[in-house]
């Protein structure tokens, strides 16, 4: 018995392999939150947030959560964070989400840069601007939503 597979197939398993291994779903204690800011010059600024779901009323109240140390497995094990390790992991979520949004929103049609991100702590972020200039539009759709910039 021989087994072959053609080159469509192929290349159809693989691009479902690699589009599987790039998703960067967030886990379900975590949430992500977008804000936007439109200049009067018609800049188009925003902040995403990764925050755990348990301190998502905090940050909207404005409240910083206590640093968290160390992690409590089910089984009530403890293990102290490795925070370079969860910096990694928090950037590629950051970037993972943010690209999702950017596409489902299109906020941000022509791209954007990084203008300051922080990876480390309990809610990392990121804070961009977008290459194009907001339309009257996004000026409806997109709120001013950042409290401080």
């Amino acid at each position: 018995m021989s087994f072959s597979i053609n080159k469509n197939t192929a290349l159809i398993t693989f691009v479902c392999l690699l589009t599987a291994c790039g998703t960067t779903r967030l886990p379900e204690d975590l949430t992500s939150e977008f804000r936007t800011r439109i200049t009067e010059g018609g800049l188009k600024h925003f902040e995403f947030r990764i925050l755990p779901v348990k301190y998502a009323a905090m940050f909207e109240r404005g409240e910083i959560p206590p640093p968290e140390k160390e992690v409590v497995f089910t089984n009530g094990q403890r293990r102290q964070i490795n925070t370079d390790a969860l910096a990694k992991r928090n950037q590629k979520r950051l970037q993972g989400q943010i690209e999702k949004n950017m596409e489902m929103s299109q906020y941000c049609r022509e791209g954007y840069w990084v203008i300051d991100s922080n990876f480390y702590g309990v809610a990392p972020w990121l804070r961009g601007e977008c290459n194009d200039l907001a339309t009257p539009d996004d000026r409806q759709k997109f709120p001013d939503t950042i409290k401080r910039w």
